[in-house]
């Protein structure tokens, strides 16, 4: 997020996503609860849904050592802090092999 902005006056911030590990990271899913004092003028990519002020983005899989990003675009509604507190998870796989000469 900018230091600071001017009510009124749009700004984007970005959430970006990294895979840090060596396998993809599948059902990749970011919730970011999008503040009162916080007008929501676009979302890129669009987000999936919006429900109780909490939008939402399955971004299913993300590639081993690869990153997407999130970009948001809004304006201040009023003077104050606007917090952001975006969240990821994802679906957690276990794999194993066996040889079989």
């Amino acid at each position: 997020l900018p230091g600071s902005v001017q009510v009124g006056q749009e700004f984007t911030y970005e959430i970006k996503v990294d895979n840090l590990t060596n396998g993809p990271l599948d059902g990749v899913t970011v919730t970011d609860p999008m503040p009162t004092n916080f007008k929501v003028a676009s979302t890129k990519p669009e987000y999936d849904a919006i429900s109780g002020g909490v939008a939402t983005w399955n971004l299913d899989t993300i590639p081993a050592n690869g990153s997407t990003s999130i970009f948001v675009t809004g304006s201040a509604t009023e003077t104050g802090a606007i917090r952001q507190c975006a969240s990821v998870s994802y679906v957690p796989k276990l794999c194993s092999a066996t040889r079989s000469p």
